[in-house]
């Protein structure tokens, strides 16, 4: 940023300091504003900040009254209809680009964060089709009262986990990620839970076939 540069931006926010003080009744936004300087105007990101000393001001300027408040003066001022304000920690052009850096490592953050549900949703969403069919399954068994009936379940109930992992539900190898886990699991409790089983007993039965060529 040139000397001149800084020199209008400078006259810019001092002017939108003057006019929020003149349109908005709050004691308490007027002293805030009066405490930050212009840092930069980048696109459509108009940044000014605070100095560590003020930095208990920033809630004032954070409200999304506030905030908009600004933003109306500021967009007025500079003619710039889609402007918006960034309030930063400090006040120079550094604290702007850490800013930035910590910007980018949330997003990247959110992100990773969505894919997971998104993988999980899908994950989840998989498993809920074959849940479905076990209960189903459950639900036609004759004999569920003796331990001939529910043998015969579990047998019929592994059968279509084993279809479901081989579709590809299930890795053949490598790890598995936690979602496909817990997505298993969900039936080997269901199964274990309608038949007074041990879930662990039908994981062990289900892996004991899968391994059989």
């Amino acid at each position: 940023m040139t000397a001149q540069d800084s020199a209008s931006l400078t006259d810019l926010w001092a002017q939108a300091v003057d006019r929020v003080k003149q349109t908005v009744i709050s004691p308490a936004l007027w002293r805030a504003v009066e405490r930050t300087l212009p840092v930069a105007w980048e696109e459509n990101y108009f940044v000014i900040g605070l100095s560590s000393l003020d930095g208990q001001m920033a809630g004032t300027l954070n409200t999304r009254e506030n905030l908009l408040a600004i933003e109306r003066v500021l967009r007025e001022v500079t003619g710039s209809g889609d402007l918006r304000v960034r309030l930063i920690d400090g006040v120079d052009l550094e604290d702007w680009e850490a800013a930035k850096v910590r910007d980018a490592a949330a997003l990247a953050s959110r992100q990773q964060v969505t894919q997971k549900r998104v993988t999980e949703s899908a994950s989840f969403a998989s498993w809920d089709a074959i849940y479905d069919q076990i209960s189903r399954l459950w639900a036609n068994s004759e004999y569920r009262a003796l331990a001939s009936g529910r043998g015969r379940y579990i047998d019929n109930a592994l059968d279509l986990i084993l279809k479901a992992m081989d579709s590809g539900l299930y890795p053949a190898e490598g790890k598995v990620d936690e979602p496909t886990e817990r997505g298993l699991n969900r039936l080997l409790d269901r199964i274990g839970s309608v038949t007074n089983s041990d879930p662990a007993v039908i994981a062990y039965l289900l892996y004991q076939r899968r391994r059989k060529p």
